[in-house]
């Protein structure tokens, strides 16, 4: 099973307007700027995004999820200047509550209230991150910006654990792993460490990367704020796949194979969770004298089959071919795969597309099986 949720809040701080806040702008950014006068002197921004997570945690109590799940944080690219060969984004798990704040980095007069470089909640309120200096010293286990550095400020984050990837001349688009990050959230620890609650990811670029004096281009993504299909998204997966035990014949996909969906359903309901009947047959049958129909006679796919959606109308991958996650499962009225559909968009079609592989034999059943989800 692969299922995603949308962020709940979200902002950039920057470091060179270290009062602003910019909570409602639809990107979010990562870059730095470095003087022309002084390559020591520069100003970097940082992005913070929180996703609410209760949902998860209560269906695993309820037992719909395991205990343990493997998570991807992705934000998709708005725009991409002046990028390096290679580079790389840090996520961390943030150790202090944050507002997003209602600004915007365009506003004039600038907005104060809610998260910025400086501050936690807002200028208002005088909360400011804590730093390395005397009167606001981190907490133990975390870290941040030295008060050493151009500004104080620019969040606080947890040390034990933290996701990284690594871009080497490819999509700019993010999907760091998180697992351990949201495991202890989930548990409510690290592992024999001190309490810990939710409050969200830091991105920022990784190591020495942002007070070395070199220039790594600007990186936007699109923020919850964004009016497409686009927001920062926490994925989690986990391993739903029952196989074949019942005696059923498999399909013989070497043949001209039609793939369908047995319980179809044009529209259907966010709030569902479905089961999705999958089954193939010989395209054409051959005549021949039988009792009952060729359609009733239940088989199933190759073991090594598997699901991904696009959306119907961009043509774009939603959730794409796993080789764990989206396995097609069987038992024994034939082949299922599980959705959940309050991941998708409403008024959205989508399609789902199949999979599978036997022997040297690969094929890709893209049959227009599609859906529409609705409130």
């Amino acid at each position: 099973m692969i299922y995603s949720i949308t962020s709940s809040i979200d902002a950039t701080m920057y470091e060179q307007y270290e009062t602003q806040n910019a909570g409602l702008d639809e990107v979010l950014e990562i870059t730095k700027i470095i003087s022309e006068s002084n390559t020591n002197n520069t100003f970097n921004t940082r992005i913070l995004t929180k996703f609410d997570i209760t949902h998860i945690s209560q269906s695993i109590v309820d037992g719909d999820i395991p205990d343990t799940v493997r998570a991807v944080l992705r934000l998709y690219t708005h725009n991409a200047e002046k990028l390096p060969y290679s580079y790389a984004i840090s996520a961390y798990a943030v150790s202090q509550s944050w507002e997003m704040g209602i600004g915007r980095l365009n506003h004039n007069p600038k907005t104060t209230e809610g998260v910025s470089w400086q501050y936690r909640d807002g200028q208002h309120t005088g909360t400011e991150w804590h730093t390395s200096s005397a009167d606001i010293p981190f907490a133990p286990g975390t870290t941040g910006s030295l008060s050493t550095q151009t500004t104080k400020g620019g969040g606080t984050w947890w040390t034990a654990s933290y996701g990284v990837q690594e871009f080497v001349y490819e999509s700019t688009d993010l999907a760091i792993t998180v697992t351990d990050i949201v495991n202890a959230w989930l548990s409510g620890s690290w592992s024999g460490g001190p309490v810990l609650t939710n409050e969200g990811f830091l991105l920022k670029r990784s190591g020495s990367q942002e007070y070395d004096g070199k220039n790594y281009g600007s990186l936007n993504f699109f923020s919850k704020e964004t009016h497409t299909v686009y927001q920062p998204k926490l994925e989690f997966a986990w391993d739903d796949f029952s196989p074949v035990t019942a005696s059923l014949s498999q399909v013989d996909i070497g043949g001209d194979v039609f793939v369908y969906v047995k319980n179809s359903r044009d529209l259907i309901h966010r709030e569902s969770k479905e089961r999705i009947r999958i089954a193939g047959r010989d395209r054409y049958y051959e005549k021949s004298y039988a009792s009952s129909s060729q359609d009733l006679a239940i088989t199933h796919l190759p073991t090594n089959s598997y699901w991904s959606v696009e959306d119907y109308k961009t043509g774009e991958t939603v959730i794409d071919f796993d080789n764990q996650y989206t396995k097609i499962s069987c038992d024994s009225q034939g082949n299922y795969l599980d959705l959940w559909m309050d991941q998708f968009e409403t008024d959205r079609r989508y399609k789902l597309i199949v999979k599978s592989v036997s022997g040297s034999i690969t094929k890709v059943f893209d049959n227009d099986l599609t859906f529409k989800v609705i409130d």
